[in-house]
């Protein structure tokens, strides 16, 4: 087994991109294409990390909670923020935090709007309550299928 000393820190990578994709929206001219682009990249960021710990050997329930660290602190600081507070208590920065995951894995957002809408109303405190818990499970799978790619790809070189 491979060891690395950056594996630990592969929790901040969904925060990161989370950070980028929510802000963004803010950036003149390229904010668009960055919003539409960084599900993307997260997609195939992660598939790819989850290769990465899948050849170097790791075991998967290691691979995930250190690989999703991060995902897990957003998806309770959701349920937090968006579940358990009524609007006027809510703080501004956690609840902004909290949104990181929502969009951050392509497709989603579509498949939790048609859950979520009620009389071709969509409201975004259910997109967010359900929102952030579908990304964060596509984003356990993406990562162990790369995982499973790479353990097979490291059985086979040996």
């Amino acid at each position: 087994m491979k060891k690395t000393g950056y594996f630990p820190w592969i929790g901040l990578i969904p925060i990161v991109f989370g950070s980028l994709y929510v802000h963004s929206v803010s950036i003149p001219i390229i904010g668009s294409l960055l919003f539409m682009l960084i599900p993307w990249a997260m997609a195939v960021s992660w598939l790819w990390i989850g290769y990465c710990c899948g050849r170097d050997g790791r075991t998967w329930f290691t691979s995930v909670l250190v690989g999703h660290w991060g995902v897990l602190i957003i998806v309770l600081c959701a349920i937090w923020q968006f579940g358990c507070l009524p609007d006027e208590g809510r703080n501004t920065i956690l609840a902004v935090f909290a949104q990181y995951l929502i969009g951050l894995v392509p497709g989603v957002i579509s498949l939790v709007v048609r859950f979520t809408m009620v009389d071709n109303t969509i409201s975004s405190l259910p997109i967010i309550l359900w929102g952030t818990p579908v990304t964060a499970a596509a984003l356990v799978i993406l990562f162990s299928l790369g995982f499973w790619f790479g353990r097979r790809k490291g059985v086979e070189q040996g």
